[in-house]
């Protein structure tokens, strides 16, 4: 599943217009190299939510043929989050979503994958999913440090004259004091 529905706010002006996932990187939109990096890991069924500008997504990808794999979609009427996001998605997502979460120590259904749409990312899935397989895991989660959380900044490029200045992410935590 990948995470799309987000305003992407901290892009502003560049995504007034355009989702955040139809960005250009590399010369292609975002989603695209998400699609390939999916399916490059034998991925070829996927779920989108949408919402800020959903229309444009689903325009562009279609049912996603032309990029190798099938696509489902979920249209929030309201922003749900990330648990929200995959929850209205069960149904696509396990094989009987009324059914209790199941333990380690019982069967679990084929894993599933869900990825923000805004990460650009080239780590071996196909290496994850085996260790969550072998660990019958109930669930495995990719994390990565960045060096200095709290100074990352938003930068957007912008053809638009007098862009935005960098703002510091307004997510990030506080510097914490040590000693």
């Amino acid at each position: 599943m990948i995470l799309a529905a987000g305003e992407g706010t901290r892009l502003r002006p560049l995504t007034l217009e355009t989702p955040k996932v139809l960005l250009p990187v590399g010369g292609r939109p975002l989603i695209e190299h998400t699609l390939a990096w999916l399916r490059s890991h034998g991925i070829r069924e996927i779920a989108i939510n949408l919402y800020h500008l959903g229309d444009k997504i689903k325009d562009f990808l279609g049912d996603g043929s032309h990029f190798g794999v099938k696509i489902s979609y979920s249209e929030e009427e309201k922003l749900l989050g990330t648990a929200g996001g995959a929850k209205r998605m069960a149904h696509l997502l396990l094989p009987n979503p009324q059914s209790p979460i199941p333990s380690p120590q019982s069967p679990t259904p084929s894993p599933f994958v869900v990825i923000y749409g805004d990460v650009l990312t080239n780590f071996n899935l196909t290496a994850m999913l085996q260790f969550h397989r072998e660990k019958s895991a109930l669930a495995t989660l990719a994390l990565f440090r960045v060096p200095s959380p709290e100074s990352r900044v938003s930068s957007p490029q912008s053809p638009i004259p007098n862009p935005q200045p960098p703002i510091s992410n307004p997510q990030s935590p506080a510097p914490r004091k040590s000693g």
